[in-house]
């Protein structure tokens, strides 16, 4: 091939190359579609993240509200978890409960324990020739009085007491018990029973004692806990002893029933730490006359228990 010939086939080369590099009619269009495309899905990115962060902090703002709703109600049962990517909040803390209210002191085990069923609540009826209580529901003792040896009485303190004969009798009753006296100036007379044979006797099946009494002035009806006796005595005290638990009665000429609940018993005096009455601790069943109510002239009959 000539040098001319050569020539006007590489002229005619370049042409055809040109025109195959000339781009199609709408390749500009598609290359700045594909351009603005590109820049756009930045944007588009952001805003799928955008609405996912709205959407995520709505779910966590109601899964809070339910939260704050039922903590100003009750506790909730079933709740909308937390978000894990929700930073949690922090709960009000709860009110301190309440402390709990100072245990009563302990006392010290009875030695022995007579516990009574309920089932017989006649103590005496004094129709017996004798001074010992109706040994029924576990109960044992017999009748005893003293005094503080300022003046005399009938029977004389440290006696057993023995039934006396009701003038004219009180309806089926023929016998009660009697105990009379003069003027007393320290603390007075006391007269009663144990109720089991060294040890306490519990009488928590029953709701207080009854009985039938006439004379003038006034009887303190008590029941002597072992907490409060001499431990000379088998009792547990070593000072301040025998504030017993004990109702003031008001008594008239004429023989009427009185009844004393476990409740209505106190100690009337500051001797010794002040002690709750517990019929599960009972150890004396007592009649007293403080010196106050001296001379005095008092009939007993039919003491017993109620429920």
């Amino acid at each position: 091939m000539t040098a001319e010939r050569e020539e006007d086939e590489l002229a005619r080369l370049l042409i055809r190359s040109a025109r195959l590099d000339v781009p199609a009619p709408d390749a500009g269009a598609r290359a700045r579609s594909r351009g603005l495309a590109a820049l756009a899905e930045p944007a588009r990115r952001t805003r799928r993240w955008l609405v996912g962060a709205v959407g995520l902090a709505a779910a966590a703002g109601v899964g809070l509200a339910v939260r704050l709703h039922a903590t100003d109600k009750q506790p909730l049962v079933l709740a909308a978890e937390p978000l894990h990517d929700v930073a949690p909040t922090r709960s009000a803390p709860s009110p301190a409960a309440p402390s709990p209210a100072a245990p009563s002191p302990a006392r010290a085990p009875c030695p022995a324990l007579v516990v009574a069923q309920g089932t017989t609540p006649l103590i005496d009826d004094f129709e017996r020739p004798d001074a010992w209580i109706l040994t029924a529901d576990g109960r044992r003792g017999s009748w005893v009085t003293y005094d503080d040896g300022t003046g005399t009485q009938s029977p004389p303190s440290h006696s057993a007491l023995l039934p006396a004969r009701l003038p004219g009798g009180r309806g089926a009753s023929r016998h009660g018990l009697h105990v009379t006296g003069t003027r007393f100036t320290k603390w007075g007379v006391t007269f009663g029973t144990e109720l089991a044979d060294a040890a306490c006797y519990d009488a928590s099946a029953y709701s207080g004692v009854r009985f039938w009494a006439k004379g003038p002035g006034e009887v303190r009806v008590g029941l002597q806990m072992i907490d409060v006796q001499d431990a000379k005595h088998g009792g547990l005290c070593s000072a301040d002893c025998y504030d017993t638990h004990r109702k003031i009665i008001e008594l008239g000429a004429a023989f009427r029933e009185y009844r004393v609940r476990w409740d209505e018993l106190h100690q009337l005096y500051e001797a010794g730490p002040p002690a709750a009455f517990d019929p599960k601790r009972v150890r004396f069943l007592e009649f007293g006359v403080a010196p106050e109510h001296t001379p005095f002239d008092l009939w007993i009959d039919d003491v017993a228990f109620f429920r």
